[in-house]
């Protein structure tokens, strides 16, 4: 008796975005392994032709076809952003101390002022571990002093203790005098405030802001919806789990269109991001005289 072959399929390992512009290599932290569900959905309209009182057609024909594509991740990686969301990544390198970006006017112009206000911002020397990481704001309260202001408490526990003074989110119980040329230190936060070279004049009520991080293995900074950012077309490499006799099963999607994804802060859960995408027809990379949408293989193992 001659077994029916049963082509099955199982599970899912991976999912790889391809830079189409590079011959097809994935683009930086572009494979992804955790992985919930990847489904391509390649379905077809039915054309009726319908007339008199009949209720069945007399024919039907074929539309036009989809070639919709869903998946759920449980990572945030960069080739996600860049290819969902047209991201302009930046990307920090590692450091031991801690890094410290610039500060800028936020409301107003007279904080952040290389002569008459704060002319830096830095690192205190010595107090890295009492950085907590987050985005500061500096209020001017008087035309010689300023406060500190914070958007989060998460890490006020992190070397010595901080608290918020007010609703507000004010940090310190007495304000800082800014002298000019001078260091004022914030030991308890790791960081440094220098004055301008000239008499410093604040403007009461002006505000600055910069963003400080303890140290760390890497940042990357993602800026969302910039003017003219597109969402390139991507090639798309979907790996099934191997089966117990080795059976794997494989899709290609040479261009894809990837329409966006969110991003997820859920109580006691790890991100899960829905995608979607439409693939659409495009040369066979491993047949040139041939277009197409998708590339299945199966091979079945052997074991």
């Amino acid at each position: 008796m001659v077994a029916l072959v049963k082509d099955i399929q199982f599970g899912v390992h991976s999912v790889a975005l391809l830079n189409r512009s590079a011959g097809f290599l994935p683009y930086t932290d572009g494979i992804f392994e955790i992985v919930g569900n990847v489904n391509f959905n390649s379905g077809k309209e039915l054309v009726s032709l319908l007339g008199g009182s009949n209720p069945y057609p007399f024919a039907v024909e074929e539309g036009a076809s989809s070639a919709e594509i869903s998946m759920t991740v449980r990572q945030m990686n960069r080739a996600l952003l860049e290819n969902a969301l047209a991201a302009i990544t930046t990307a920090i390198n590692s450091s031991t101390t801690g890094s410290i970006g610039t500060l800028y006017n936020s409301y107003g112009s007279s904080v952040k002022v290389a002569t008459t206000g704060i002319a830096s911002v830095s690192i205190l020397s010595g107090s890295e571990a009492n950085i907590k990481s987050g985005i500061y704001l500096v209020k001017a309260i008087s035309s010689t002093t300023v406060n500190i202001y914070a958007t989060t408490n998460l890490e006020f526990l992190r070397g010595t203790d901080v608290e918020f003074q007010d609703g507000d989110g004010k940090l310190l119980a007495s304000n800082l005098t800014i002298t000019t040329g001078g260091n004022t230190d914030v030991s308890s936060l790791g960081i440094r405030l220098t004055g301008g070279s000239g008499t410093i004049g604040f403007t009461t009520g002006d505000v600055a802001i910069f963003e400080i991080a303890k140290p760390h293995s890497g940042i990357k900074d993602y800026s969302i919806g910039a003017v003219g950012q597109t969402n390139p077309y991507v090639g798309m490499m979907i790996t099934s789990a191997a089966q117990a006799d080795g059976t794997i099963t494989s899709l290609l999607l040479p261009k894809v269109k990837l329409g966006g994804m969110p991003l997820n802060f859920t109580e006691k859960a790890f991100g899960e991001f829905e995608i979607t995408g439409t693939a659409v027809r495009a040369t066979n990379p491993f047949n040139s005289a041939e277009e197409i949408v998708a590339k299945a293989r199966q091979l079945t193992g052997a074991n």
